[in-house]
């Protein structure tokens, strides 16, 4: 691998546009994983449970559901939102045995 550090004037603009195609061609090898879906926006979480933003956030206040802030964004994993959604199940089961 060659490590030679070349020097050069650039623009502002040219500068941009370089970090700008860098930043494009990351966020899509982060999002090549395997699996996509691995983390699920506020409003697919409210969705996927049926309920409103702002009871989203009660249950991420009261420790039922985890979020992750990830470049400025609140996220959720699936694996844990579809883990709380089973809990929640087997909790009304177990109270309607009574």
């Amino acid at each position: 691998m060659d490590k030679t550090i070349e020097l050069r004037q650039i623009s502002l603009n040219e500068l941009k546009e370089i970090i700008s195609e860098s930043v494009r061609i990351e966020m899509q090898n982060f999002g090549g994983t395997k699996n996509k879906k691995e983390f699920l926006s506020r409003e697919e979480v409210a969705s996927l449970l049926g309920v409103s933003l702002v009871s989203l956030h009660s249950y991420t206040k009261e420790g039922i559901l985890q979020s992750y802030k990830i470049a400025g964004r609140v996220l959720y994993r699936q694996d844990e939102v579809i883990e709380a959604i089973r809990k929640v199940k087997n909790l009304k089961y177990k109270r309607n045995e009574f």
